[in-house]
C-alpha cells in the first residue's frame, strides 16, 4: 500500500473518532492533499499529489483511461452502497422540476407563435359569393337610375335619394366590372368594400359598395361612393386571352366548327351531342343550359394548354349570344372557356368547359370535369 494511502486510511480511522466535528471540517487539508467535498454517484473524494482521485468515504475511485471520467475501482458495482444525501436529492428534484417548467413554457410559447403567425400568407378569405352578388346588384341599380332591390341596413335609402320612380340611367350603354375588394370591421361588425369600374360615354369611374355581413345575410351598409378613376383611363382588357403573348385569334377552322356545334348543343341542352363532341364513350352523361336559344357564336382566341395528362390542347374563349325560349326581348352574351383536345387534327374534341379565365385558374380546367354520373 502506498504511503499516501496508509495516511489516508489512518485519517479515516481518526475521522471516525472525531465524529461530527471531523465531518464539519471536511474542507481542511489532510494527508497532504486538499479534500474536495464533491459528490459523484454519492461519493466524496480527494485529489492526491499524484493526481489520483481518492475517496474520503466509500470505494476508492480511479480515472477511466479512455474517457477520463472518475470511475469506481470496482466497475461492476453499478450502484454505490452509499446513498445520496437529502441535500443532493433536493438539488436533483429541483433541477428536474425546473426542466419541466422550462419545457412547459416553451410549448406554450411555440403554440402562441403558431397561432399568431400568418406565415406570410393572407388568411382573410374576403367576401363570399353572396356579398359579391349583392354588391353587383347595387352597383347596376345605382348606375341604371332605379331603386335597388337588395337588402339594406336600417336607415339606408334604397332609392339613393331619387324617390321610388326610376330616373334616366347614368349612361345609355355601360359596363360594370369588379375592380377589387377590401375587408374591415366597424363597431364589431365585418364589412366589405366592393369596388367596381363603371365605364360609359368615354369615361371610367369607380363605384365602391360597402356591404355588412350579418347572420341573416349581406346588406348594403350605406350609399355607394362614386369616385374618378386615376389609372390609365381605360378599362382592363377583357378576359379573352387576346392580350397574352400566346393568345391567337387565328383559330383553326376545324376547331371553330366543333366549337359552333358544341355551342348549339350546350344552349339547347342536348346531352347526347355534348357527349359525342367530347369523345366520351363511358357511362357518364352531360347537360347544357336549356331553356335558351342561340343567337350567335363568337370565338375570340385560343391559348395553347397542357392538360393534367400532359396532353397538348387549346383553351378557346367563346362568346355565346343567347335569348330565352319564347320572345320576351331579353338577349345577353355569356362567355365560356372550352378545352379542345386534338386541336391539330380534323376531328378535335371539346372535353371540358368552364367560366372565363379557366385556363389561368389555380385549379385549371381538366378533361371530363363536366361529366355527370349516370342516373
Amino acid at each position: 500500500m502506498a504511503e499516501g494511502d496508509e495516511q489516508c486510511e489512518g485519517e479515516e480511522e481518526g475521522e471516525g473518532e472525531r465524529g461530527e466535528q471531523g465531518k464539519a471540517d471536511g474542507d481542511r487539508r489532510r494527508c497532504g492533499v486538499l479534500v474536495l467535498r464533491e459528490v459523484w454517484l454519492g461519493h466524496s473524494y480527494s485529489v492526491g499529489p499524484s493526481g489520483v482521485f481518492r475517496p474520503v468515504c466509500g470505494p476508492k475511485l480511479r480515472l477511466n483511461p479512455v474517457f477520463g471520467a472518475v470511475m469506481p475501482k470496482h466497475p461492476w458495482a453499478a450502484i454505490p452502497a452509499q446513498r445520496s444525501s437529502a441535500a443532493v436529492l433536493n438539488v436533483k428534484v429541483t433541477a428536474i422540476l425546473a426542466a419541466l417548467v422550462v419545457a412547459a413554457l416553451s410549448g406554450v410559447l411555440a403554440l402562441f407563435v403558431a397561432l399568431t403567425s400568418d406565415g406570410g400568407e393572407v388568411t382573410d378569405p374576403g367576401p363570399g359569393p353572396r356579398v359579391l352578388a349583392l354588391a353587383r346588384l347595387v352597383a347596376e341599380d345605382f348606375v341604371d337610375g332605379r331603386p335597388t332591390t337588395a337588402a339594406v341596413a336600417t336607415g339606408v335609402d334604397a332609392t339613393f335619394g331619387r324617390g321610388e320612380e326610376p330616373t334616366a340611367p347614368l349612361w345609355s350603354e355601360r359596363t360594370v366590372a369588379l375592380y377589387g375588394t377590401e375587408t374591415s370591421s366597424y363597431s364589431g361588425r365585418t364589412y366589405h368594400r366592393v369596388t367596381f369600374q363603371i365605364q360609359g360615354d368615354g369615361r371610367l369611374l369607380l363605384l365602391a359598395v360597402p356591404v355588412f355581413d350579418t347572420s341573416e345575410g349581406p346588406v348594403l351598409a350605406s350609399a355607394p361612393s362614386l369616385a374618378p378613376y386615376h389609372g390609365s383611363g381605360t378599362a382592363p382588357s377583357p378576359l379573352n386571352y387576346l392580350d397574352l403573348p400566346t393568345g391567337d385569334d387565328q383559330v383553326p377552322a376545324p376547331v371553330r366548327s366543333v366549337v359552333e356545334r358544341w355551342a348549339q348543343a350546350y344552349v339547347s341542352d342536348d346531352g347526347a351531342a355534348l357527349k359525342e363532341l367530347a369523345g366520351d364513350g363511358g357511362d357518364g352523361v352531360y347537360g347544357g343550359l336549356g331553356g335558351f336559344e342561340l343567337a350567335g357564336v363568337q370565338v375570340a382566341a385560343a391559348v395553347p394548354f397542357t392538360t393534367v395528362d400532359d396532353e397538348p390542347a387549346l383553351v378557346v374563349s367563346t362568346g355565346l349570344l343567347v335569348s330565352p325560349t319564347g320572345a320576351n326581348g331579353f338577349q345577353a352574351e355569356t362567355t365560356l372557356d372550352l378545352l379542345v383536345e386534338q386541336a391539330d387534327t380534323q376531328l378535335p374534341r371539346v372535353t371540358a368547359w368552364g367560366p372565363a379565365g379557366s385556363a389561368t385558374d389555380p385549379t385549371p380546367i381538366r378533361p371530363g370535369q363536366n361529366r355527370l354520373p349516370a342516373p
